[in-house]
């Protein structure tokens, strides 16, 4: 707890120094990072409820093995943000 208030202080002061221009590139950067975090992880939600009859039974637990971890890495990224 100690070690993420720290980080968020630093960024606060650089991004405080910072000029216009980098505000502005961290903002986008950060915009886009979530973006495509957040398409990643509604892409996953997506395969995830589709259903084949053509895949095997033993297809069909690796690929929900898969998506489960997907979802849940996608979703521990966006907490961080």
């Amino acid at each position: 707890m100690v070690n993420s208030l720290m980080f968020g202080t630093k960024i606060g002061r650089l991004l405080k120094n910072s000029g216009k221009k980098e505000r502005i590139q961290f903002w986008f950067a950060s915009m886009v990072t979530v973006t495509a975090t957040l398409l990643y992880t509604m892409f996953a939600f997506g395969l995830s409820d589709i259903t084949n009859d053509n895949l095997s039974k033993n297809d069909v637990q690796q690929l929900q093995g898969v998506l489960s971890s997907v979802i849940l890495i996608s979703i521990i990224a966006v907490m961080f943000f």
